[in-house]
């Protein structure tokens, strides 16, 4: 029994392996451990011993299928990395990019278009298999669609909302399921099997204490219980997470001049690049102002920038001559407290199951969430646009400046404000941003045995995340009209501020009265108490009423029709049909109206047992084929503009068009084992994603408003700069094609008998190219030579002269994007009189990340810091005996080139600050960590845990990223966290 004991513990580890769990191919998945509540049913694992129908991801039938490419991770394969959360567990798998996430969403640059700049954002994590995009990587928990981010059209899951202690296992295919699922899953399918089935209860309580103050609190309980025909399973988990501070990841400024030198500037073609980040348009106090015109010399017109600082006595009346250069110690600094956001959860999860008959069986399923985070961010500044000269406290007059000074359409100029001296004293709160979302999805199931090889299912999902929020902190709501110059509200801001018109009285009293009583005093250094309070530029910015909903419903009929000498042939038939539903203030901004797409579907599914080892056929243990195919119709109606071009917002009639999308979405795969022991795998699948609604529907559709040219290379006077105002028209495109991609896998796993009866060695190539990938037609500005984008006559519209006089702004089929990748997992288990030791290592290799126009322009994104790595390496060393395990992993990643500020014309980077060089991207250093986990079974009922991830402190390589010195998509900003955890089961 010893021995059985330490295979079966050796067997676990090698499952766990470096950090890819095992790779189970197609098999059900292994029981929870023992030291987890123990399932109802002893064999629940073993579908042919218990006869229980278990269905893993990437298919329709129950049962060990040989073609199947999945990886299961258990709840202790999970538990042995030292996480607490599921967006922790998915920021550990190496094919996956960090690219939605902590630390992530409220950069500049996202990949995921947030409502009120990172705000929608707030709480929100997804997945992004193989760089293919978020998404493009379908989530399902059971198996089964949930309702997506709410606001967000891109209609990824929000993993958040997933509480770790309700998953029983993640099931992970990389060879995208659209045969199965449908569109969403051209990446690749992450799938959580919630717990049920057990007895028992449980109490986890956990801390966790990082190094950057990110503290977590964590309790957890599951419950459950059984009867003759049924049982119930339910967990309970709340969890407190504290914000990760800057200062303690040592951002503490903005000056980064240490890190290079001239000379390392020079090699980079980077010269003139600005290693000083610190700006006086961050604010200073007293106000930076910005004074930009064009005024005539020596006969020709010049463009005159100046950045000024009133430098004269407080309380003395404002003359110009008491301007001069900004002294850089009264420059604001910006930099928020706060790397993450302060987030509280709590989740839940509901398993109900009940025989009614011996054919009948019922099923009930729900899990619900419910988090509040707040992250106090920089909007920390005030920014006064086209300040009057006649404004009280203005130190310019207009006579102050040349009398050819032209301003354009407004007179006036920027002022910088920077209320250090009033949140020194507390009388100013800095800005902030709150929200919180509710996650709840309910599904029912009934299944009706025919026989044991032929059941009818049926299920309905009702599914529904709802996201509210708000953003607080300086903002001027305001603008001056570019005919008479008089003040107004800015239109953006209706509907996002309360009582706009109110607000927007008093800043333009603010901003242009020549009463200093009325008047805002930018030049103010914290000693004046005159004029407008600052109170009156403190609002609430945004306000967030996101939504997004799902109604689903199967049926699904799987039998066993055929014998076929090397087993049965097993058929899956069924249909789907589900509506989706999103509201967010930027999809309203476009389509004016909530997003709905009604989605049919019908899909088949054969497995074929060719060959099976009592044919005896040479060479050939067994040859097993599946074949899959789904159809799929996606139906959408929206607004394409208004009757007669008037604004809806002024009463404008929508014009709606319909659009309807279809296609046959074909799999198939092949398993070949020559011998016992090795297993050979091949597959080939294609999919479609139909085009997001805002891409397809406008409602300012044929509606014209100014845009800024700046420049024109193909101007006819020669003159590439412009500096002028034109039309811009914007279109929806109801003709879009939809994304279709085209997805190929190898793999071999190999398990020889006998003497090498514990290795376990898998390698697995990847290949998928997505054609027709959505974007916008001005997206082809950093695709295209600039004489060739302008030159684009569907988007730039010239006169007879051959000046622009329109740019037509619409959605467009912008190329196709790749991902090709090789993984590589091996590890052995060492039997020894104490404990089962097993060394294992995972190589995951990137060989393509690349997108392009039209073929002849190719991006690669590998290795920089907005695409994959170009590999990961993990390494790990497992311990596992009877009563304690024990894991210490080490992690490369490997240097890469930071290429987030880079300018791109023709798809090649450009030479961004004019040394003659084209720019270079910056290096960024590799990076190390360590993590150990260690649990003990203390006493039958009590199981105590502890370990750290990143335990040597690694410190974040430096990565100019929004001017922040680290990468939060490649490092944890939690830095060194250390846990205790302890479990009682009763």
């Amino acid at each position: 029994m010893g021995r059985n004991l330490l295979l079966g513990a050796a067997a676990m580890s090698a499952l766990a392996g470096a950090d890819a769990a095992a790779k189970t191919r197609g098999k059900p998945a292994p029981a929870p451990a023992s030291a987890e509540p123990v399932p109802a049913s002893a064999e629940k694992a073993g579908d042919d011993a218990s006869g229980e129908n278990i269905t893993v991801t990437g298919s329709r039938l129950s049962g060990y299928d040989p073609t199947s490419d999945v990886r299961v991770y258990t709840a202790d394969d999970i538990k042995a990395l030292g996480v607490s959360s599921i967006q922790d567990f998915i920021r550990t798998l190496p094919q996956n990019q960090a690219s939605v996430g902590y630390g992530i969403n409220n950069r500049e640059r996202t990949e995921v278009k947030f409502d009120a700049g990172g705000l929608g954002g707030l709480g929100v994590a997804g997945v992004n298999l193989r760089g293919l995009g978020t998404r493009n990587t379908l989530v399902l928990v059971n198996g089964r669609r949930i309702a997506g981010a709410a606001g967000i059209e891109d209609g990824f899951a929000n993993i958040n909302t997933i509480p770790l202690a309700a998953v029983d296992r993640v099931e992970i295919n990389l060879s995208g399921s659209g045969a199965i699922y449908g569109a969403d899953a051209l990446g690749g399918v992450v799938n959580f099997i919630l717990k049920k089935g057990y007895k028992g209860l449980s109490f986890t309580v956990r801390h966790e204490f990082s190094s950057t103050g990110a503290d977590i609190t964590q309790s957890t309980g599951t419950a459950a219980t059984s009867w003759g025909t049924g049982s119930i399973t339910a967990t309970l988990s709340a969890t407190k997470t504290d914000p990760a501070r800057n200062a303690k990841l040592g951002y503490v400024t903005r000056d980064y001049s240490s890190y290079f030198t001239p000379d390392d500037l020079a090699a980079l073609g980077r010269t003139y690049f600005p290693l000083d980040q610190r700006s006086a348009l961050d604010g200073a106090q007293p106000a930076a102002l910005l004074l930009s015109y064009s005024a005539l010399s020596n006969g020709k017109r010049r463009n005159v920038t100046q950045v000024l600082q009133y430098r004269g006595r407080p309380g003395s009346t404002p003359q110009f001559a008491d301007l001069g250069p900004v002294d850089r110690a009264t420059i604001g600094s910006v930099i928020p407290p706060d790397a993450g956001e302060y987030h509280r959860d709590i989740g839940m999860s509901v398993n109900l199951e009940q025989k009614v008959t011996d054919r009948l069986h019922l099923t009930l399923d729900y899990l619900g969430s419910r988090g509040r985070s707040l992250l106090r961010e920089s909007w920390d500044y005030l920014l006064l646009s086209k300040v009057p000269f006649e404004q009280a406290y203005s130190p310019i007059r207009r006579s102050d400046l040349p009398a050819s000074a032209d301003f354009g359409a407004i007179a006036g100029y920027s002022a910088y404000y920077f209320p250090r001296a009033e949140y020194d004293s507390g009388s100013q709160t800095p800005g902030f941003q709150r929200s919180r979302i509710v996650s709840d999805s309910v599904t029912l199931g009934a299944a009706y045995e025919f026989s044991h090889d032929t059941v009818l299912r049926a299920n309905y999902t009702a599914s529904n995340n709802r996201a509210s929020g708000v953003q607080r902190g300086l903002v001027n709501v305001v603008e001056r009209s570019r005919t008479d110059g008089s003040c107004r509200a800015n239109q953006n801001y209706v509907g996002k501020v309360r009582d706009l018109d109110r607000v927007a009285a008093s800043q333009c009293a603010a901003l242009t009265s020549s009463d200093p009583n009325l008047a805002f005093n930018f030049l103010n250094d914290g000693s004046s108490t005159r004029g407008a309070p600052l109170s009156v530029f403190f609002l609430d910015q945004y306000q967030l009423a996101n939504t997004a909903r799902l109604r689903n419903a199967d049926l699904l009929l799987t039998s066993a029709p055929l014998t076929l000498p090397a087993g049965k042939l097993r058929l899956a038939i069924g249909g789907e049909t589900y509506s989706n539903g999103v509201t967010g203030e930027r999809i309203r901004q476009v389509t004016a109206e909530a997003v709905n797409t009604r989605m049919y579907a019908g899909y088949v599914e054969a497995r074929v047992p060719v060959i099976g080892k009592a044919m005896g056929v040479p060479l050939i243990w067994s040859f097993d084929l599946s074949l899959k195919a789904r159809y799929d119709r996606y139906d959408t109606r929206g607004p394409v503009g208004t009757v007669d071009n008037i604004p809806y917002e002024e009463g404008g009639r929508l014009i709606r068009g319909k659009s309807s999308f279809s296609r046959v979405s074909p799999d198939l795969a092949a398993a070949w084992s020559p011998f016992h022991g090795l297993l050979i795998q091949g597959s080939w699948a294609s999919t479609f994603s139909p085009p997001p609604f805002t891409n397809l529907y406008n409602v300012k559709g044929g509606q014209v408003s100014p845009e800024f040219l700046f420049l024109d290379p193909l101007a006819p006077d020669g003159n590439i700069f412009q500096f002028r105002d034109i039309d811009a028209e914007y279109r929806g495109n109801p003709k879009l094609r939809p994304s279709v991609s085209s997805s190929y896998h190898l793999g071999a796993t190999l398990t020889p008998p006998r003497f090498l009866q514990n290795l376990s060695v898998q390698v697995d190539y990847y290949n998928t190219r997505i054609r027709d990938q959505i974007g916008l037609s001005t997206d082809l500005e950093n695709l295209l030579k600039p004489e060739v984008y302008y030159g684009l006559k569907d988007y730039f519209i010239r006169d007879t002269g051959g000046n622009i006089v329109k740019h037509v702004l619409t959605s467009i089929n912008i190329g196709w994007a790749r991902s090709e990748s090789i993984d590589v997992n091996a590890s052995y288990a060492i039997p020894t009189a104490f404990a089962v030791i097993t060394p294992a290592i995972v190589y995951s290799r990137n060989l393509r990340q690349e997108t392009s126009y039209d073929g002849s322009n190719v991006i690669s994104m590998l290795g920089t810091a907005q695409g994959l790595d170009r590999y990961k390496l993990i390494g790990s060393l497992n311990l596992a005996s009877a009563n304690w395990s024990a894991r210490f992993t080490a992690r490369y990643t490997p240097g890469y080139d930071n290429n987030y500020n880079l300018l791109y014309d023709d798809g090649q980077i450009s030479d961004a600050d004019g040394d003659g060089v084209i720019d270079k991207p910056f290096p960024v250093h590799s990076l190390t960590t360590y993590d150990l986990a260690v649990r003990w079974r203390a006493m039958p009922k009590l199981t105590l845990s502890c370990g750290g991830r990143n335990i040597f402190h690694a410190k974040p390589p430096f990565a100019l990223i929004d001017r922040r010195p680290f990468d939060a998509s490649r490092y944890d900003l939690r830095g060194r966290v250390l846990y205790l955890e302890a479990r009682a089961d009763f």
